[in-house]
């Protein structure tokens, strides 16, 4: 079953690779198949010039010397040349063909659903498939030498001996059956090694990060946790290191064993080439062609079982992984105008996958087109999520969301498609780029002509004041450039949102980099901005619900109370008092 399974992966890791580089492969496939051949033919040229070199002995024939010395020559010059040339192609292939692999597997993370970032389980699975696309491309040229180079050869050479005597191919056969058990055992430790070590390479990788890593270090050293962040990494490294030592003692106790046999069986040939010698069976020239070919084919067989076929097996798990990955369900694309609709949630409810427990129980929300809502709650009540199910990001695991005709039910929208949406999240990048890219990003597609324009103005907008010499200034130290404040790149982040002129646009803590005077002064200009459009802000401060229509409140996953500020003042008494305890603290 596992070979059959194997045997499946095989095929359609090489469609994917052909589909790549079709010319190249398909080229790269014939000269190895003539390269392998080569060989074959220096061993029957090989033999043709020492049985010319006895001849001359006793007939003086030098013409007969001299064509097979020549014919012997042009056969390891062509050998040489064909293994020069498929090394050279096959280089072009492997770099032209990951190229094009890690563009698939980009396209291919940006269509499944964004919730599985969450599970851990999906993480590792992640990560494996990232591994097995690395080394896709070079198992295809592998499996490709495999077939058109090595197998040919030793056809060839199996008929040749056969000519010779019929005993010497079986007990090639003979060597060949304990190499080959020893690499298919080979294949099935490091697949179930590779299943084994995958949570503990996520941990090595990091506290790797949280040591050296830009975004960390500084922390880690002013806490002065660098101590516990290497005895962490030590330790998950220690644990890595026993289960690879573990597995190699296992493999090596193994092939010792069998290697026994194996030199038994290169005994057996050289003991029978001498018998036939001395009986007079095979002549000098087979004697020597056959001799030296033994120890060729050996080395070939070392070289293509114990590493190319046993690089293969160790690879299998991780190329399993990435094709498995490719074959996962992606998320549904739907190109709706959304903004442009009302948008309605019927007793949604939401976990995540990690988890039982509903971070959402039963929503009923209703977002009129051109309304201004504000989400609110306490750390945890379930905002960024609900605004992650308005957008589409998250599916729902129980009810429906409707965007127009109430009775027009859709259970997904699409967002990366869906250019009538913009969403600010509270965890926004901080890009290493350009001024200009950072806020286009969010419409890289735009090709007006006044596009600079446009960004300066939206920038002015959010109090950002930037000049036309600014647009080209990378934002990161890391590039010659210069880095921005926080509360600066939070403008960029809401000026990024700005820019894809959406029809609805959603604001996660747009306003938590920024003090309470800039925030009043950034929302009274929102509010202009976003006029005639449907606004979605997720907060925790409440100075943003005197600019909504609507407010929304949140607690552990439940709406307890829709209105406005004056309405829930009366009405929703965890709203007033998060209200009175906030404007305790400013005034």
């Amino acid at each position: 079953m596992k070979m059959k399974k194997n045997s499946k992966v095989m095929i359609k890791i090489l469609k994917l690779i052909l589909k790549c580089t079709p010319f190249l492969f398909i080229f790269s496939v014939v000269l190895n198949l003539f390269h392998g051949l080569s060989y074959g033919f220096i061993t029957l040229t090989e033999q043709h010039f020492f049985d010319s070199v006895s001849m001359y002995f006793k007939d003086q024939s030098a013409i007969r010397l001299i064509v097979t010395l020549i014919l012997f020559a042009l056969a390891y010059i062509s050998s040489e040349i064909l293994n020069a040339l498929s090394n050279f192609i096959v280089e072009v292939v492997i770099d032209k063909t990951t190229g094009r692999l890690d563009r698939t597997i980009h396209n291919k993370i940006n269509k499944i659903s964004a919730v599985k970032f969450e599970d851990s389980n999906n993480l590792d699975f992640i990560n494996k498939a990232v591994e097995g696309k690395n080394n896709a491309v070079v198992f295809a040229s592998l499996f490709a030498n495999l077939i058109v180079f090595y197998v040919p050869y030793f056809i060839f050479m199996f008929v040749y001996l056969l000519r010779v005597s019929v005993f010497l191919p079986l007990t090639l056969i003979f060597v060949f059956i304990p190499v080959v058990l020893t690499q298919y055992m080979k294949m099935n430790e490091h697949i179930n090694l590779e299943e084994a070590t995958a949570p503990i390479r996520r941990k090595v990788a990091y506290y790797d990060e949280c040591l050296t890593g830009k975004e960390n270090y500084k922390e880690t050293r002013h806490l002065g946790a660098v101590p516990f962040f290497l005895n962490k990494y030590d330790n998950s490294l220690k644990q890595l290191h026993n289960k690879i030592t573990e597995t190699t003692k296992k493999i090596n106790n193994f092939e010792l064993k069998v290697s026994l046999i194996t030199v038994a069986g290169y005994v057996m040939i050289v003991g029978m080439l001498i018998y036939l010698l001395i009986k007079s069976d095979i002549s000098i020239g087979a004697f020597a062609a056959v001799f030296a070919s033994v120890r060729t084919m050996f080395s070939m067989m070392e070289e293509m079982i114990k590493y190319h076929i046993g690089n293969m097996a160790s690879e299998m798990g991780n190329i399993s992984n990435f094709i498995n990955f490719m074959e996962i369900d992606e998320v549904k694309d739907n190109d709706r105008e959304v903004g442009k609709c009302d948008i309605h949630l019927k007793n949604v409810s939401f976990s995540y996958p990690s988890s039982s427990k509903n971070v959402l129980q039963n929503i009923d929300l209703d977002i009129l087109h051109g309304e201004k809502i504000a989400i609110i709650g306490e750390n945890g009540s379930g905002k960024t999520t609900l605004a992650k199910i308005i957008l589409g990001i998250y599916e729902p695991g129980k009810g429906q969301i409707i965007y127009g005709n109430k009775n027009d039910f859709c259970d997904h929208v699409g967002c990366n498609k869906n250019s009538s949406i913009s969403y600010v999240s509270q965890n926004y990048k901080r890009y290493k780029m350009t001024l200009k890219e950072n806020v286009c990003l969010s419409n890289v597609y735009d090709s007006a002509e006044n596009k600079d324009e446009q960004i300066l103005k939206i920038c002015n907008e959010v109090d950002l004041d930037f000049k036309q010499s600014d647009l080209m200034r990378n934002l990161s130290t890391e590039f010659g450039g210069q880095d921005l404040s926080g509360g600066q790149w939070q403008r960029v982040a809401i000026a990024r949102g700005l820019y894809r002129n959406s029809d609805l646009i959603v604001l996660d803590e747009p306003t938590a980099a920024i003090d309470p005077v800039e925030e009043t002064y950034i929302y009274t200009k929102f509010k202009q901005i976003i006029s005639g459009l449907t606004g979605v802000l997720i907060t925790h401060r409440l100075g943003a619900t005197k600019i909504v229509d609507k407010i929304v409140v949140l607690k552990e996953g439940s709406i307890i109370g829709i209105g406005s500020h004056n309405e829930l003042m009366k009405t929703c008494k965890y709203y007033s008092d998060l209200y009175k305890e906030q404007k305790r603290w400013y005034m």
